[in-house]
């Protein structure tokens, strides 16, 4: 779990968007949290799967993004302007 944090935090020392960005709640559906933080051009989308179950969330339109750090035990799959992630997950993607 330390080492969730520290990656975490040095995620967010490194990025303007998740340190000062505007923030933006994207529609996720129940049981999901997503939501984008901008600064200039960079674009970093916070997903959150607050449920037991696997479920495939929404992200932002107009661009793509790839996963840069994620709760689980593997990298989160995008498909289909969506995000799968397992349950009780969350995942950190940068605009690419």
């Amino acid at each position: 779990m330390l080492s969730l944090y520290r990656r975490l935090l040095a995620l967010r020392r490194s990025s303007q968007a998740l340190s000062l960005g505007d923030y933006l709640e994207v529609s996720a559906g129940e049981g999901a949290l997503v939501y984008e933080r901008r600064a200039g051009d960079e674009r970093v989308v916070v997903a959150l799967n607050l449920t037991h179950e696997a479920r495939t969330v929404r992200l932002p339109s107009g661009g793509s993004f790839s996963p840069v750090l994620s709760t689980g035990p593997r990298a989160p799959v995008l498909a289909d302007g969506g995000l799968r992630l397992g349950p009780d997950e969350g995942a950190v993607l940068k605009s690419a």
